[in-house]
């Protein structure tokens, strides 16, 4: 599940009941804050892990070994 604001997990706690306790939940701003605190202990840290993730191949058919 993945949610914007760090409010909304109590919501969706509540609402969906005990069975959302094993769930994984990514919210957005806590990601962006925990970026942000990182960076000022390793300053460009936020520019590796956003080339890395825009490096990546999109289309992986063309790379894929003829084995899988």
């Amino acid at each position: 599940m993945q949610l914007i604001k760090p409010e909304s997990k109590q919501h969706y706690y509540s609402s969906a009941g005990a069975s959302s306790q094993s769930d994984q939940i990514i919210i957005v701003e806590e990601i962006k804050m925990n970026l942000m605190s990182k960076s000022c202990f390793s300053p460009g840290i936020i520019n590796l892990i956003s080339n890395l993730i825009s490096s990546s191949p999109s289309d992986t058919d063309e790379f894929e070994p003829i084995w899988l």
